[in-house]
């Protein structure tokens, strides 16, 4: 996927998916539906990919760190099971 610099990785499990991507900044009008396996780094345009994977809705960021803040998570763990995880150019993660 070309995630080689820093990414987050962010779940929702039972979410309202229009919700989810709103919360991330997103348009659930703009956004299109691709399988995570035929995404590549080409494919990213503000860089902020949701999708679902069976119940969840998964959002990953390139280089961004929405997922792991306090005002997105709060959010998200209110609409179901949010887990969030990321990785910095530093190999730092969380």
């Amino acid at each position: 996927m070309g995630l080689d610099v820093a990414a987050t990785f962010t779940a929702v499990h039972g979410a309202d998916e229009d919700a989810a991507i709103r919360l991330f900044g997103g348009d659930p009008e703009r956004a299109r539906p691709r399988e995570i396996e035929n995404l590549c780094i080409q494919d990213y345009g503000e860089r902020t990919l949701p999708f679902r994977s069976g119940s969840a809705d998964v959002v990953v960021e390139d280089n961004g760190y929405q997922g792991s803040r306090e005002e997105v998570l709060r959010p998200l763990s209110r609409l179901g099971r949010t887990a969030s995880a990321f990785w910095n150019v530093n190999a730092v993660s969380g």
